[in-house]
């Protein structure tokens, strides 16, 4: 299938999320939080990232990740990289209770399109109560969603990008298996 045919399916089939003249959006994509090694990327830019997502949430923004939010090709688990960012999850079970959280995924993290993967944001270890609480049970991650404005009824399609890439789409185990095995263990030296 054609980039131009794969595009327009996933406008025609996206879910639809209405939005205002009023309206606060921040959309952000390819964080890659990672396990909290010598090759996770996200890890100096953690506190930076956590600031800025505490003021959108206390703002009164909708947050929409456009993929590639956690870094699966290098890691094989997502718990672990939930674990090391618990504070960041927390964060977006409070989005996700006001219903201002909206996922999609990438070539990076397309794995988490499976329920499998999917239930591990439906709860999280909270070390203050040595416990699990609820995160956000019964998320949903997109491969694209259409923000439509109520006023104009104008569409804007969201998606990752690798859906352009057949490499990275039609491709990606194969990729992930060279980021995992080759480029990971080459970022640590």
């Amino acid at each position: 299938m054609s980039t131009g045919k794969r595009l327009g399916r996933l406008f025609e089939t996206a879910p639809r999320i209405p939005f205002s003249n009023k309206s606060k959006i921040v959309l952000f994509s390819d964080c890659h939080r990672g396990d909290g090694g010598a090759a996770d990327n996200f890890a100096k830019n953690q506190n930076i990232y956590f600031h800025a997502l505490n003021y959108y949430y206390e703002n009164g923004f909708a947050y929409f990740e456009l993929g590639d939010g956690e870094e699966l090709w290098e890691n094989k688990s997502l718990i672990s990289i939930m674990d090391n960012y618990r504070n960041i999850y927390r964060l977006f079970s409070r989005f996700y209770r006001k219903k201002r959280l909206h996922l999609l995924y990438g070539n990076h993290d397309i794995e988490k399109k499976r329920k499998s993967k999917a239930k591990c944001f439906d709860k999280g270890f909270c070390s203050r109560e040595n416990r699990m609480l609820p995160l956000c049970p019964g998320i949903k991650f997109h491969e694209a969603l259409v923000l439509r404005h109520r006023e104009s009824q104008s569409e804007i399609l969201l998606v990752h990008g690798h859906q352009a890439d057949c490499f990275n789409y039609c491709f990606w185990r194969l990729s992930r298996f060279l980021v995992r095995y080759f480029w990971k263990p080459l970022e640590t030296i």
